[in-house]
């Protein structure tokens, strides 16, 4: 019963909202900012193409970590993987408006920022949102629907508020805080949504983000909250680009597409997270049989697979490449590495083409799925889990320029190639 009285009550956010109503016939484009490129606000020149891809990489493994203590719990009810986002989104927040930039997270389903006073938080570099300061911040009361009715909300009594903790899969806290109501201005619309109002985070994000936006299915998540018809779709372009990938609300962007492949997302996780079945990889004509879920994840650089596939296939890339690879990668989170002084060419010499295969079609990866530039060196960007069985991991490396729909009323994913630079911008 409670889900049904959480689920009336975030309705009636949505619906009161002429603007939101729009959005939910005709959609909405947001930009999706890489935090590492050029076009960044937090962009920094002093770091090198090797600072920036070292960062990603220890930042993928963070989360690769972070996947596998989560699901070794056997829960899916909802949780936050941390660390650094790597797509930032920008709101504005309260009022009078508040700007801020935010990660865009495909596997978190809650929507918070950090709040004044924070006792025990990062110290982001941008201004921090004050609840005091906005005339239309609400904190969500004790009587309120989900609270305490889900298990991570609580009542202070006291106070007469809604207290939140959500949690690293370790157990240790992420954020907690307070629920509250407020504007949020995204793009062109306005519309009032429940968020966290973090006044804690026990293990810090980056000082260049304020908070997180959920696109995950969960009852808090944007997603939800927006009513947009429960589909998204985006279009990434690649981390050094000085062009913005996008974010699409609402809308059917795959309608009337060719050479899309659909695929069905696996209800054991769904809402939290959007899990598709892998059925195979192939270079060339060498084809590797798996049957394992894999995670779609667009905050993780990296693609995660099981250390005895990635043997193989990186024996496969190397035959079809025909130079042999560093004997000893001097990154410890990437496996297989080529110095461009062997002859390696980003576009040419690598294979001309990788396949993943799922149920309901595949996908193909041209080289900029595949490897990443460091500068000096070229390495791929699949790499091995600690052991097979291993929470896999699509990256957002593999997804750039793909076009990618979330259904979630008819629990499908699809892909089509897109380049996503022409496509918007």
């Amino acid at each position: 019963m409670y889900y049904i009285l959480v689920k009336f009550y975030l309705l009636m956010l949505v619906f009161q909202n002429h603007e939101v109503k729009t959005l939910m016939s005709r959609g909405l484009t947001l930009n999706l900012i890489h935090r590492y490129s050029p076009i960044s606000p937090f962009y920094n020149s002093s770091m090198t193409l090797l600072d920036r891809y070292q960062s990603l990489a220890v930042h993928s493994s963070a989360r690769h970590r972070h996947f596998n203590n989560y699901l070794e719990g056997k829960s899916f009810e909802t949780g936050l993987i941390p660390s650094n986002g790597d797509y930032l989104i920008k709101i504005a927040l309260g009022s009078p408006p508040v700007n801020l930039f935010v990660v865009a997270d495909t596997s978190t389903d809650l929507i918070w920022v950090q709040c004044r006073p924070c006792y025990n938080c990062n110290m982001q570099s941008t201004q921090m949102f004050d609840p005091n300061q906005s005339s239309s911040y609400v904190t969500i009361s004790c009587d309120s629907p989900f609270c305490p009715n889900i298990p991570q909300m609580e009542c202070d009594s006291f106070n007469n508020e809604c207290q939140y903790w959500y949690t690293y899969g370790n157990g240790s806290s992420l954020t907690s805080g307070v629920m509250g109501k407020d504007d949020f201005t995204l793009g062109s619309i306005n519309s009032t949504l429940v968020f966290g109002c973090s006044v804690q985070e026990d293990e810090g994000i980056n000082t260049d983000e304020a908070g997180f936006i959920g696109l995950s299915g969960g009852r808090f998540s944007l997603i939800s909250q927006l009513g947009v018809s429960n589909r998204f779709s985006y279009c990434l372009t690649p981390i050094n680009s000085t062009f913005t990938s996008k974010l699409t609300l609402g809308s059917r962007v795959l309608a009337g597409q060719e050479f899309v492949t659909t695929t069905p997302l696996s209800p054991r996780y769904l809402p939290s997270f959007y899990v598709i079945t892998l059925r195979g990889i192939s270079v060339g004509h060498m084809r590797l049989d798996i049957e394992r879920d894999i995670f779609i994840d667009t905050s993780s650089m990296l693609t995660y697979i099981d250390p005895s596939i990635c043997s193989s296939l990186e024996e496969a890339i190397v035959e079809a490449i025909g130079i042999q690879p560093m004997p000893d990668p001097p990154e410890p989170d990437l496996s297989l590495c080529y110095d461009k002084q062997s002859g390696f060419n980003f576009n040419i010499t690598g294979p001309s083409n990788m396949v993943f295969y799922f149920d309901g079609g595949e996908i193909s990866l041209s080289s900029i799925n595949i490897f990443i530039d460091t500068g000096d060196l070229v390495c791929l960007a699949i790499v091995p889990s600690e052991e097979d069985g291993d929470t896999m991991i699509l990256g957002n490396v593999a997804q750039v320029n793909f076009q990618i729909e979330y259904d979630l009323d008819n629990k499908i994913v699809s892909f089509t190639p897109k380049n996503c630079i022409d496509q918007y911008n």
